[in-house]
């Protein structure tokens, strides 16, 4: 939903309050988390923290990884604090795939969820996202080249995750990492190693880049 370069904003596009009115009720009813990602930052519902003592750090996907570090913050913030900041996406855990498909089946057209096939061996449960279905992360690599008024054609993604889906359909070459999940590597030109063992620098080195 947003892309930084040199710190200033190149790319905004979020999602407003009234995504949360179409997506929050199935959310609530059959997921055990979520946050919501927006402009101010990120908000959290409840949580157990005992879920996380499951966890395989070791090798497990970035999202995750990144999710997991957010959970521990002392700057997390509740879902109550939430005051109308633009939406960039809502994360969720369920406790089986037949649960993000009843939460998914309440969507309309206009979003587009996502559940992250790599990461269930890696919880006990489901990690799952959606967003407007027009913030991806295809749509932001669209934006900064026009912003840089450069080609489509001239850039390279690295994907690990089904949100990286789009980006990998957009760039004009697309890399999937060793770790990644099938239904990516599956339409990547290039897989590379895995993000523990220097993948994105390695490619950017065979590719002639580095």
């Amino acid at each position: 939903g947003r892309a930084v370069i040199d710190r200033k904003t190149v790319y905004e596009n979020h999602a407003d309050a009234k995504m949360l009115d179409d997506v929050l009720p199935s959310i609530r009813e059959h997921a055990v988390f979520y946050n919501y990602e927006t402009t101010g930052g990120d908000f959290f519902s409840g949580f157990d923290p005992d879920v996380l003592k499951e966890v395989q750090v070791e090798g497990a996907n970035t999202e995750l990884l990144r999710l997991i570090e957010a959970l521990a913050s002392p700057e997390n913030r509740p879902v109550s604090d939430y005051a109308g900041e633009g939406i960039y996406k809502v994360f969720f855990f369920v406790r089986k795939v037949a649960d993000y498909e009843k939460i998914i089946e309440s969507f309309g057209p206009g979003y587009l969820p996502t559940n992250f096939s790599n990461m269930i061996e890696d919880l006990p449960i489901v990690a799952c996202e959606v967003t407007r279905a027009d913030i991806n992360k295809g749509a932001a690599i669209l934006g900064i080249c026009s912003c840089l008024k450069a080609s489509v054609s001239d850039t390279i993604s690295f994907g690990d995750s089904m949100n990286d889906i789009m980006m990998i359909r957009t760039t004009g070459i697309s890399v999937a990492m060793a770790n990644a999940e099938q239904r990516v590597k599956d339409e990547a030109d290039i897989i590379c190693e895995s993000c523990n063992d220097d993948g994105v620098a390695k490619e950017l080195e065979r590719l002639g880049l580095i």
